[in-house]
């Protein structure tokens, strides 16, 4: 039986067609979800729940499951037994907090704050008698000459904020917020979790207990010291745990060229304590602000890093999204290596818990994890990405002797990649050791240079495809710092790059164009004996005429794979393309920075604003994140595919046959959806897609058009019509790839033709 070819437009209606469809069961789905219970009984039996689920094992085998399960059914109580569910709940919890010690009340008072830094600081901090903890940390930089905020704060639309309108100055970042700063709505609509500061110390009755005694995040510590107003700032933060027979010690430090907090936790006994076997638990930070909420693929993660047995960097990665669904991450432990940090990072910052590496005992924490703030609030449940995950670093058990112990974390907060801390000059540069510090010995290079976590990770991991895009990304990274110096304009360095990317692949670039214009008059003088070759097969198999036109084309000097020969030219481009698109993705320095109508070249160009209330556009109630296009319409996607489509027209050669015309219909339709691919990209890659477009164009422009010569009666043995008997021309030598074609196609010439058409 002959088999026909799929037509071009066949393949374009299914590949609509399934969009439809999902489009479609999206918008049924949302429409028609069974009833859940009410938000206020969902919360009470989530609430009842917990405790059943906290006294399942966790670990990373079979018991998990069981975890997972309860964590589902707090989730998804159906209403038809949720009064069965909450009255087995509500025993359970009665009887847990029989037999659990009372937890003493804590007595209210009124928090005391404490500053670290100042002008020359790269980091100002404010600290909290509260749980001794970090009540904000802000990012900003030392100021330029200008009195302009290195790193200044984006709303989640993706533009900056100023303090005091439009005309303002511009406010340093403030990754971790306070409540303290928020307005009275805002702070009183937080959950009691979000209320409370970052990196405080919990202890764990006993090692075996699965949570610790919160009685230390609620209770006012001990101001010791307060920091001097010069040099080197330090503040010191004590509290006693009599139930515990304890005394810790927070010590925090701040100096002017970091972007570290220092952090010393000191635990000794009380005297005529005699302390049992514990362990303690130091959280990180919080409410670190998402940025272009509309159009960001990166909301938070969570990332904890650590070093295996061999001395291998290592890294584990969970989203928002899964943390809040699951209410926690999976736990990192050590192994038989060493952890090395936990932190939570936006798309371009980080806030860390690292272990010191200077000091004598670097392996006392045995596992990590992250766990989900105030999911069961707000807005969360329908939009888990958005919710707010926390690191904790939990220690080995500790059983303390006469001597007390002291353990040493270095509390980063600066950039996620942390290289780029290099391109800093003049009052803002940082001392390459210490940058050196960061990246290589605490190893937060993991944090952006690393595969994926997937299958396709390890494979393209495994072929050193990975290796690759990192040291491209490093490169632009390099390239984009060096301009910036040399004019600091964002645009300017992005439009210069991709003219030296252009230059340097110029001599392949006009070497394939030549080849692909020779390939292309070989073509024209074919086309008559292509013709009559399609007549003679008419109505036979289409492979088979393949096979004959493939063997034609051997015998008459042409390489049918010089056809592809512009794919070669963009395999080369794409470790460039994904370098860029990388930089741009985790690159400080361009966030926020403008370009004629742009205000932020690492978000869309913004032009007009559209509202959010366009059905299925701007909407994403109606259909979530599925063909959501935001708030704006963008101008700068739209010039892009609108020359991609102009290149395509004015560089694509004519139609050889059915095949390639059906080819080509198909690319034209592709750039519709490239449309939509480009919408929410930022406007720093767009741009550099438009000013390579521009550069193809016009170095187009520059190769003479070759003349195709019709067919002579030499080549062919009859008329330029194609009319007598096909001679072959004298071919040149074979090259490799010629030959092994050939002998593909005679291979396929020798079975049967049954065999053929099976």
């Amino acid at each position: 039986m002959n088999k026909s070819p799929i037509p071009v437009k066949n393949w374009v209606l299914f590949i609509f067609a399934s969009i439809l469809i999902m489009v479609a069961w999206t918008y049924f789905d949302y429409k028609n979800r069974p009833v859940q219970v009410s938000k206020e009984k969902k919360d009470e039996v989530c609430e009842l729940l917990n405790p059943l689920v906290s006294f399942l094992p966790m670990g990373n085998g079979l018991a998990d499951a069981w975890a997972y399960a309860g964590r589902e059914m707090s989730r998804h109580v159906p209403p038809d037994v949720a009064e069965k569910v909450l009255a087995q709940a509500a025993e359970a919890k009665h009887k847990e907090e029989a037999n659990r010690p009372k937890k003493p009340a804590v007595a209210p008072f009124k928090p005391e704050y404490v500053e670290l830094g100042g002008e020359k600081f790269n980091l100002q901090v404010r600290l909290t008698n509260k749980g001794g903890g970090v009540d904000r940390v802000i990012v900003s930089g030392v100021k330029t000459e200008s009195n302009e905020v290195r790193f200044p704060q984006a709303d989640k639309d993706g533009r900056e904020v100023r303090v005091g309108g439009e005309n303002g100055q511009r406010q340093p970042l403030h990754l971790i917020p306070s409540p303290a700063d928020m307005p009275d709505d805002e702070r009183d609509a937080l959950p009691h979790e979000l209320t409370l500061p970052s990196f405080l110390l919990y202890l764990y009755s006993t090692p075996d207990d699965r949570r610790p005694n919160d009685l230390q995040g609620e209770k006012a510590w001990k101001i010791v010291s307060r920091p001097q107003a010069t040099g080197t700032q330090e503040a010191v933060f004590e509290t006693e745990v009599p139930e515990a027979g304890l005394k810790i010690t927070k010590t925090f430090s701040l100096a002017p060229e970091t972007y570290h907090i220092g952090l010393a936790v000191k635990i000794e006994k009380l005297p005529g304590a005699s302390p049992k076997p514990f362990r303690y638990q130091l959280s990180g930070g919080h409410g670190v602000p998402i940025e272009g909420v509309w159009y960001t693929n990166v909301f938070r993660n969570f990332i904890a890093g650590w070093v295996d047995k061999s001395g291998s960097a290592r890294r584990q990665m969970d989203d928002s999204m899964s943390i809040t669904r699951e209410l926690g991450s999976e736990r990192v432990t050590r192994g038989e290596g060493r952890l090395q940090y936990a932190a939570i990072c936006n798309q371009y910052f980080a806030s860390a818990i690292c272990v010191d590496d200077e000091q004598p005992n670097q392996n006392f924490i045995e596992f990590a994890r992250a766990t989900a703030e105030g999911f069961y609030r707000g807005d969360l449940p329908s939009k888990p990405q958005l919710g707010d995950i926390c690191p904790r670093m939990i220690s080995e058990p500790i059983n303390l002797t006469d001597a007390p112990i002291e353990h040493k974390f270095l509390l980063y907060h600066g950039p996620i990649k942390v290289r780029l801390l290099n391109q800093l000059r003049g009052d803002e540069a940082v001392a390459p050791s210490l940058v050196e510090r960061y990246e290589r010995t605490l190893n937060l290079r993991t944090m952006t240079d690393y595969q994926s976590s997937t299958w396709l990770g390890d494979f393209v991991s495994l072929i050193g495809w990975t290796d690759l895009t990192i040291a491209t990304t490093n490169l632009m990274h390099w390239v984009l710092g060096l301009l910036m110096h040399v004019w600091d304009k964002a645009a300017f360095a992005i439009i210069v790059l991709t003219v030296l990317v252009r230059m340097a692949l110029m001599p392949l670039s006009r070497r394939q164009t030549a080849q692909m214009q020779k390939v292309q008059a070989k073509m024209a003088k074919m086309q008559p004996q292509l013709k009559a070759l399609e007549a003679e097969y008419k109505g036979k198999d289409p492979q088979e005429l393949h096979r004959a036109k493939m063997k034609m084309m051997l015998e008459n000097g042409v390489n049918p794979m010089a056809q592809l020969g512009g794919c070669l030219l963009l395999l080369l481009q794409m470790p460039i393309f994904m370098g860029l698109y990388y930089s741009l993705q985790e690159n400080v320095f361009f966030r926020l920075r403008t370009f004629l109508w742009i205000d932020n070249l690492a978000a869309p160009d913004m032009l007009i604003p559209w509202g959010n209330h366009i059905p299925i556009i701007s909407d994403s109630t109606r259909l979530g994140e599925l063909g959501y296009l935001g708030p704006y319409f963008n101008l700068l996607p739209i010039l892009a595919v609108t020359l991609m489509v102009v290149q395509q027209w004015l560089m694509m050669p004519p139609a050889a046959d059915e095949q390639q015309a059906s080819q080509q219909k198909m690319m034209k339709w592709m750039m519709i959806l490239m449309a939509f691919v480009f919408y929410k990209t930022p406007s720093g890659l767009v741009l550099y897609f438009i000013i390579s477009t521009l550069w193809a164009l016009t170095e187009r422009k520059l190769f003479p058009k070759k003349v195709v010569e019709p067919a002579k009666v030499d080549d062919w043995g009859g008329d330029a019509g194609g009319n007598g008997v096909r001679l072959k021309p004298k071919a040149p030598k074979p090259s490799w790839m010629k030959q092994k074609l050939q002998e593909v196609l005679d291979a396929a010439e020798k079975k049967p033709n049954t065999e053929r058409r099976r």
